[in-house]
């Protein structure tokens, strides 16, 4: 019984931390955004573009996205082709 509680709290802790890890990526967002914006954004050199740093938060979603759906996807999907991304990315 105490071997199964452990699992249990050990489940529940990784479910809790895949659930934050969006909200985690907001908030180091926020808080870093003005080094983001100067250092880290790929149009900074475009300030016209009004990016303000959007351009490093879509990434880093969309990375988290897709690791997120690698491990979740069974290895009959497309997903599981090691070239499906770069068919993605160029649309």
């Amino acid at each position: 019984m105490f071997k199964k509680q452990h699992i249990a709290l050990l489940l529940f802790a990784l479910v809790s931390i895949k659930t934050l890890l969006v909200p985690v990526v907001y908030l180091d967002f926020e808080l870093r955004k003005e080094y983001i914006i100067k250092n880290l954004c790929e149009n900074r050199f475009q300030p016209q573009l009004h990016c303000d740093g959007k351009c490093y938060l879509a990434i880093n979603v969309f990375t988290n996205w897709l690791k997120t759906m690698l491990l979740k996807k069974p290895k009959n999907t497309p997903l599981s082709s090691k070239k499906w991304w770069k068919t993605y990315l160029k649309n």
